[in-house]
């Protein structure tokens, strides 16, 4: 039987997102194992990771700890190398699908010489139209460089796609709908029985706008913050859901500037789909995206959306027909988007509407498609 390996930095990123390319190998033909951090798994919390140990475990799939770290510098990486070296040297693979650019970079500096079959899924190059300087000589010459070791460079937005294309030496480039997203999840729940108005104590015609994702400087929830603070109307209430680095600064913040009715952080929940179908509106604030799952699921949920002007968000939000796109940095574009959309319930309705119709292109069953069609480039012997 063929065998394929699958490495991550994190497990985070195996549950997250890699779960499926799992299922699509195992059709394919593949045995697979997988190799991440799975002691550090990143913004994974206990229920998820025993799922999916328990996923793997139920499929049969070996999995292997990499004591792979996010951080480019950290000693912890060269330990992983060695680490993935001997898993891989020992392993007879036959195709490597590798995610992330930590662990992309080192499984191909593993794997360059030998005779497999090497994919790298770019979920958002770190280096993009206006990323700090020292991404783009960090990462741009690392990423150019180590596309002449891999077969196929599947990207997942038009930036992206057209850098790896006319710049990178990778034999094949393609370009992805995303990872995909169950669109029967969001759109098929009905009415939502989550009384978020009883749980926040706040009053039944609040304005309900939500963002969800790490707290972290990236994610940019700060500038929402702001922009609610601007506009200091009772009746929009923020609401955040995530965990991350920034907990305490968010917090922090919101007390000191008496916030306390307006933002709320809720910290992981595993209720979203509930969630999308209590609230009015979704903010994405983000600085850098590959494609956000979290967008999509705001879209399929039929919501309009509030988004930072970047790759990735601009691939997905269509602006004056879905939503409204503001630069990352500016509380008072954000506020005044807020502010319209507020005023205005029909435009909030053709955004979700129109939202519901594109996001049918993102879905598991075109992604599906997209992704057996690489895995079947794999030459056959």
């Amino acid at each position: 039987m063929k065998k394929a390996l699958i490495t991550a930095t994190t497990a985070y990123m195996i549950s997250q997102f890699n779960i499926k390319d799992i299922k699509r190998l195992i059709d394919c033909g593949f045995k697979v194992e997988v190799a991440a951090n799975f002691e550090n798994p990143g913004p994974l919390n206990q229920e998820k990771y025993n799922l999916l140990i328990k996923q793997l475990n139920e499929n049969g799939i070996k999995y292997f700890h990499i004591p792979f770290s996010r951080n480019p510098i950290s000693k912890d990486n060269l330990k992983a190398y060695f680490q993935l070296k001997s898993i891989i040297d020992s392993g007879n693979f036959d195709l490597v699908h590798t995610h992330t650019p930590i662990a992309g970079l080192l499984t191909r500096l593993i794997i360059k010489n030998k005779s497999l079959y090497k994919i790298y899924t770019a979920h958002g190059f770190h280096f993009y139209k206006g990323a700090p300087i020292l991404n783009w000589l960090l990462y741009y010459p690392l990423e150019k460089l180590m596309s002449k070791y891999t077969d196929v460079l599947v990207t997942m937005n038009e930036e992206d796609y057209q850098i790896a294309k006319n710049n990178f030496t990778a034999k094949t480039v393609k370009k992805i709908n995303g990872v995909g997203i169950d669109l029967d999840k969001f759109q098929s729940i009905g009415l939502s029985q989550l009384d978020l108005f009883d749980e926040l104590k706040i009053d039944r015609t609040s304005f309900l706008v939500l963002s969800i994702g790490e707290l972290n400087d990236n994610k940019n929830h700060m500038t929402v913050i702001k922009a609610i603070q601007r506009l200091a109307n009772p009746m929009i209430k923020y609401i955040i859901v995530g965990t991350g680095v920034n907990y305490s600064k968010y917090q922090e913040y919101i007390r000191q500037h008496r916030l306390e009715n307006n933002v709320f952080l809720l910290g992981y929940r595993d209720d979203i789909a509930e969630l999308l179908k209590t609230t009015d509106l979704f903010i994405f604030p983000s600085y850098r995206e590959g494609l956000s799952v979290a967008l999509m699921e705001a879209m399929a949920s039929g919501l309009p959306i509030i988004a930072s002007n970047i790759r990735g968000n601009k691939d997905l939000v269509i602006q004056e027909k879905g939503g409204i796109l503001v630069s990352p940095e500016s509380s008072e574009e954000f506020a005044s988007a807020i502010q319209k959309l507020y005023n205005d319930s029909q435009l909030m309705s053709n955004y979700g509407e129109f939202n519901v119709s594109r996001i049918q292109d993102f879905s598991n069953t075109v992604v599906d498609k997209q992704m057996y069609e690489i895995y079947n480039l794999y030459p056959t012997k």
